[in-house]
């Protein structure tokens, strides 16, 4: 099971209110027997869940959130053709969305190429070279 994307896991509560975390999760998350979570729930359909440590400290959460399926179709589709994950997708448009409200005089596609270049690995930046010096 890899966790790169937003799984529904069907699970059952057991008697005495236990709740049953199958083992596929259980191993994708590194849980072992004994280890404590925490799951936080919200009247607004917006679910956060964290992890507590050995030490007693909460690991980062992740946070779900309910979309419009078509938003969450065409994100699907995407995120296949970029090779990303569904959540991936949806980030990505958060961030270009983000980043074009806040620079409106700059045109969407140099948002885009200047999202991709601070992405990209600093080993494969290339530098760049004015035409005027170009062999």
């Amino acid at each position: 099971m890899t966790l790169d994307a937003m799984s529904e896991i069907p699970t059952r509560i057991t008697s005495g209110g236990r709740i049953v975390i199958p083992a596929a999760l259980r191993r994708a998350l590194g849980l072992k027997d004994g280890d404590e979570v925490l799951i936080l729930s919200s009247p607004t359909n917006v679910v956060k869940s964290a992890r507590i440590d050995d030490g007693g400290h909460r690991m980062p959460a992740s946070t779900s959130i309910r979309i419009d399926q078509s938003l969450y179709d065409e994100a699907k589709v995407e995120a296949t053709i970029e090779h990303r994950t569904i959540a991936g997708q949806i980030e990505y448009w958060a961030k270009v969305g983000r980043a074009a409200l806040d620079n409106p005089d700059l045109p969407i596609s140099f948002v885009v190429e200047a999202l991709a270049s601070l992405a990209e690995p600093l080993e494969r930046a290339v530098p760049f070279v004015p035409r005027s010096r170009r062999p």
